[in-house]
């Protein structure tokens, strides 16, 4: 059975293997994808290393032997795992700013990504908060960062229900419809999850959001290093950690066939990450329009405001149109964690 020092080892051997550190930003050191990554997860896991956190025991040579793999990747493999000194100095780093690590191989790393995304979930994730909110009911709400009044109250009217019910609401937290959707939950007291693309360092620094995070009602996450700034790429990427933390999505407003909130709708429904709805405003509106006739499930925004239990009526809408179940539970053989 394993250990607390088991999973810590197991943490420090994957940020060895999958991260660059802020000293080395110019090192020929490339750390592992996600791709070279589960591959050798695989092995780890067919032979008698059993345990990443193993390798930090091992040998180069150990390494090639036990993993049956060759010289090159063995001594790709030892030199990522030797810079134990650089881990540790970030580590403190992190902790100076409240920020925490978990890695795929832990208990309490949050099990919607790994039963929705499995193999794509980030083998490491970088946050702030009460992780345990993950666990909680949860739905997204994003949307179009340039909103017209009404959608913006729209947007906040959303996050507040969702703290009546009892429901996290989980966006980017970007300006506008992320951003009022987790302020409306937020200034209710209830609970909010910022997957973030930019700097969970940046975002930390703000005042107003530093202090939920410290009351235990915001947890703020990334799959990528704080120290990493902004890409479009990343903002792209993280759509399928924000959906998939979720029971149900809400788009607000997309673009029609352009920007980061049609292009993660689409990848949420082909993928059937959760279900998502889309609020009805009409044919003029042709970014919701189109989402809908992709079978987005179309949300009057009429029935929010006298909605009591927003979480229900989506559970209500789901049972009514025969769509997918809104756990996101699967009935697959579950793999080893962090597989």
């Amino acid at each position: 059975m394993a250990t607390i020092h088991d999973y810590i080892s197991d943490r420090h051997a994957i940020l060895l293997l999958t991260t660059r550190f802020r000293t080395e930003q110019d090192s020929e050191i490339k750390p592992l994808g996600l791709r070279s990554f589960n591959n050798l997860a695989r092995r780890i896991a067919s032979s008698s290393v059993s345990r990443p956190g193993t390798l930090l025991e091992l040998s180069e040579k150990e390494i090639r032997e036990q993993l049956e793999i060759d010289e090159q990747s063995a001594k790709l493999i030892g030199s990522l795992l030797n810079r134990r000194h650089s881990l540790a100095v970030e580590l403190a780093h992190l902790e100076e700013l409240g920020i925490k690590t978990i890695s795929r191989a832990e208990p309490d790393y949050p099990r919607k990504l790994f039963e929705k995304l499995k193999q794509l979930a980030p083998p490491v994730l970088f946050y702030s908060g009460d992780l345990s909110i993950l666990a909680e009911r949860a739905i997204s709400i994003v949307g179009s960062r340039n909103l017209s009044q009404s959608l913006l109250d729209t947007s906040r009217l959303l996050g507040e229900k969702c703290s009546d019910c009892g429901a996290a609401v989980i966006s980017g937290g970007a300006r506008g419809a992320d951003l009022n959707a987790m302020m409306g939950s937020l200034e209710k007291n209830g609970l909010a999850v910022g997957v973030v693309a930019d700097s969970l360092k940046s975002t930390m620094r703000k005042n107003e959001i530093g202090g939920y995070v410290r009351d235990g009602r915001l947890v703020l996450l990334s799959a990528f290093p704080p120290w990493e700034g902004f890409t479009v790429w990343k903002a792209m990427d993280r759509n399928k950690y924000i959906y998939s933390l979720s029971d149900f999505g809400v788009v607000v407003r997309s673009d029609l066939e352009k920007g980061g909130t049609w292009a993660g709708a689409v990848e949420c429904i082909e993928k059937k990450y959760c279900p998502l709805f889309v609020l009805d405003l009409g044919r003029e509106e042709k970014g919701n329009d189109g989402l809908i006739k992709m079978v987005g499930i179309p949300l009057n925004p009429e029935l929010i405001a006298d909605e009591r239990d927003i979480y229900k009526l989506l559970a209500r809408m789901i049972e009514r149109d025969s769509c997918s179940e809104a756990s996101g539970e699967t009935n697959e053989k579950q793999l080893p964690l962090w597989f």
